[in-house]
């Protein structure tokens, strides 16, 4: 008899555990939002995060990431982030193409209640001679609990301009004491862009040399648009171009296609620069045929980023800003042995 009762027990005990419920998977949703993912720098940070995420799933909290791509639009831009906060996020992370998109959904953001982490070269504003974070940004992240992760642009476009300052003669080809280049940029503000400019030359500047911008072209979204760009600049003012600044290296990549095409002996010390770090601009400097570009510090944006977001995550408190510095990349450049090919 008892071992009938044991045996009706354990066939019971079976029952109701087969039949208990399954413990409750947390799924926790992210959206990234960027301006232009065939940036290298953006690119690689969305592969990051991909990975970073992964690693923190357990058995009972799993990450679904949502990923937007503006293409450079920041009317489409704008969409997509208004889109992604639908999805009842715990976190949305943001490549903020321009201030404008940043005040056109700082009231979104901010109604949403959802954490945000922005990051990507940060926008400049000039106020008399100093230039500091763009006001947008300060406003969002006054309202909008998060943090900004990135490269100080102010640094980054004073390195640029130190590689034409190392220049011999320091880019001034003709000897005249002018430096008389040209900008070829994404759909980036004008404003922001000269701003830009203005600091990449002021190493020429305490060098003692004027510099005179001779144009400012703008949408240059690919290396095929800005070599178009650049055919009709070099067709314009020739040999009078001693420097080709570029907002990043796919713009440089095709400026350097329009140069080559055109002849080098026709334009033997054009300073073509970019700002990436990207393996073929990087190839191109090791050949000499663009003269440099700027990169951040991937891993420590990366590290700084993973601290920011389990803070984030933890509820804990975060400082607004979280810089990244930047280093310049030319022909001297001590190359690792993987980018010698």
């Amino acid at each position: 008899m008892k071992k009938c009762l044991l045996c009706l027990f354990l066939a019971l005990a079976l029952v109701i555990g087969a039949s208990a419920p399954a413990r409750a998977e947390t799924v926790r949703k992210i959206g990234v939002c960027v301006g232009r993912m065939s940036d290298a720098e953006t690119k690689a940070f969305c592969e990051m995060l991909r990975t970073y995420f992964a690693s923190l799933e357990t058995g009972d909290i799993k990450y679904e990431l949502f990923f937007a791509d503006a293409e450079g639009k920041p009317e489409q831009q704008k969409a997509h982030i208004e889109s992604l906060l639908k999805q009842k996020l715990k976190l949305i992370v943001i490549d903020f193409l321009d201030s404008a998109v940043v005040e056109a959904v700082t009231e979104t953001l901010a109604s949403s209640g959802v954490p945000a982490l922005l990051f990507g070269r940060q926008m400049i504003v000039r106020s008399g001679n100093e230039y500091t974070a763009h006001g947008s940004v300060d406003a969002l992240l006054e309202r909008v609990k998060g943090c900004c992760v990135g490269g100080d642009l102010r640094q980054a476009s004073l390195k640029q301009g130190e590689i034409l300052a190392a220049r011999p003669n320091h880019g001034d080809t003709n000897g005249d004491g002018v430096i008389h280049y040209v900008i070829i940029r994404d759909a980036s503000p004008q404003t922001e862009s000269r701003q830009r400019t203005e600091l990449s030359l002021r190493a020429v500047g305490n060098a003692g040399l004027e510099a005179v911008c001779l144009a400012d072209r703008s949408g240059a979204s690919d290396r095929t648009q800005a070599k178009a760009v650049c055919e009709k600049l070099l067709q314009d003012f020739g040999t009078q171009i001693e420097a080709i600044i570029c907002t990043h290296d796919e713009i440089a990549i095709g400026a350097v296609q329009a140069v080559q095409a055109a002849g080098e002996a026709a334009h033997p010390a054009v300073c073509v620069l970019g700002m990436d770090g990207t393996d073929e601009a990087i190839r191109l400097i090791r050949q000499k045929k663009m003269a440099g570009t700027v990169v951040i510090d991937e891993t420590a944006q990366e590290r700084m980023a993973q601290e920011a977001i389990q803070k984030i995550l933890d509820g804990e408190e975060i400082q607004k800003y979280y810089w990244t510095e930047y280093q310049t990349v030319t022909s001297a450049y001590t190359f690792a042995p993987a980018a010698a090919n």
